[in-house]
């Protein structure tokens, strides 16, 4: 029951509204293992289809990705023209109202000027009196900040500022390269030329080390049970069904810094996913099902012990003993394939009274010519035009009736 139902939605399916995973048509399986979280296979007992409906998101999908790779630099250049007109704009605004504060301040005080003038003298006495301070209108007085000094900083320094919760503290940077690095930052340069400033100064084995982790990180999870890699599973139905591309689509899923450090290096992706399996047998030796495919192809070309077992040196076959083991088992499995596929029929057909059929035969003839005219244009070009036919013939005398008096009956 589980081949009639859907891979996703787990619903009933007819013949006319499924489409089969494993086919060379199924055009979204990358989009079908992101939804799943793992690769199918056709021997997990679970189902080969997937709905019409499902399909299709995964078709929408398949689109979004497409979009995402080919539109995102439009859209990053519309939001950074975007950002500019709003900070030019902000600019402006800010410009405008200082001189419009700065102007009202100073009508405020001329006013008062004016007043005190016009107003009555006023005696000093010994206690002193109050001081009545003038209202600025809507200017707010602005609130106490913590300015740098300027006269610490020199054109030779960098001080960069930094708030720890409590405090706020200082460090001035002595390196030249570091200077670089924040200078590219605070000058807003493009990240690729702040990448470089940055690995060519101390940060460098730093960095390299960041990296080398990530990659290590990548290959555990790749060689680990969870990710139920292809490389791992050395039975003969894998070895006669390996893929290349699945590999490469494992290896991109579960460790994307360990192939963007294959591919920027090696060309080819065939040789990518040679790479990246050598390496992670060399991690765990249960990822040799490349390893297996290639001491067999060793073995079936002539090559000795001593051949394989060199090449097992190199890490990239098994050992000869376990090449000729691995052979027993692809034989004993292709011995099995036959006897369930063509004997099987040809003893179903033998007891299911075949015999008294009349047998056929289908012959073939073409038919070809070919038109080359004189002058030759857009309308008159050369053609060549084939006719096939195809002829049934039936079979009137059958091996078990040609005998001779039977022949001599059936002529008079």
């Amino acid at each position: 029951m589980a081949a009639a139902n859907c891979r996703t939605c787990f619903c009933e399916l007819d013949k006319k509204s499924r489409r089969t995973i494993f086919s060379n048509t199924f055009e979204v399986a990358q989009q079908l293992y992101e939804v799943l979280g793992h690769v199918p296979h056709e021997d997990d007992g679970l189902s080969k289809y997937v709905c019409s409906h499902c399909y299709s998101k995964l078709k929408k999908l398949s689109k979004i990705d497409f979009d995402l790779i080919n539109k995102l630099e439009e859209l990053r250049k519309e939001k950074y023209e975007l950002i500019k007109s709003m900070r030019a704009n902000l600019k402006s605004i800010q410009t405008t109202c200082t001189s419009n504060s700065d102007a009202s301040v100073t009508n405020d005080i001329n006013v008062q000027e004016d007043g005190s003038k016009r107003s009555r003298p006023i005696l000093h006495s010994p206690t002193p009196r109050k001081v009545k301070k003038c209202k600025q209108g809507f200017v707010k007085t602005p609130e106490k900040t913590r300015k740098p000094c300027i006269k610490l900083f020199t054109p030779s320094k960098i001080k960069v500022l930094f708030n720890t919760g409590k405090q706020i503290k200082s460090r001035t940077v002595k390196d030249a390269e570091l200077k670089r690095v924040i200078k590219a930052i605070s000058s807003g340069q493009p990240k690729r030329s702040i990448a470089k400033f940055a690995y060519n100064s101390l940060l460098k084995d730093e960095l390299i080390m960041c990296v080398i982790h990530d990659i290590k990180k990548d290959i555990m999870n790749l060689v680990s049970k969870k990710s139920n890699c292809c490389l791992r599973s050395a039975k003969c139905e894998n070895l006669s069904n390996f893929k290349f591309d699945q590999l490469l689509f494992e290896v991109q899923l579960y460790a994307p810094v360990f192939y963007k450090s294959l591919s920027n290096t090696v060309k080819g992706s065939h040789e990518v996913a040679v790479i990246a399996a050598i390496i992670t047998r060399n991690n765990n030796m249960h990822m040799s099902a490349l390893h297996h495919i290639i001491a067999q192809v060793l073995d079936h070309s002539g090559a000795t012990d001593e051949c394989i077992s060199l090449f097992q040196k190199l890490g990239l076959s098994v050992s000869s003993s376990a090449a000729a083991k691995k052979k027993v088992d692809l034989a004993e499995y292709q011995n099995e394939h036959i006897n369930s596929t063509v004997i099987n029929e040809k003893r179903v057909l033998e007891t299911s009274g075949t015999r008294d059929l009349k047998t056929s035969e289908i012959i073939g003839d073409n038919f070809d010519i070919s038109k080359c005219p004189s002058n030759m244009s857009k309308e008159k070009q050369r053609k060549s035009l084939h006719w096939f036919l195809l002829i049934g013939l039936q079979k009137r005398i059958i091996g078990n009736i040609c005998m001779s008096t039977k022949i001599s009956c059936m002529m008079t």
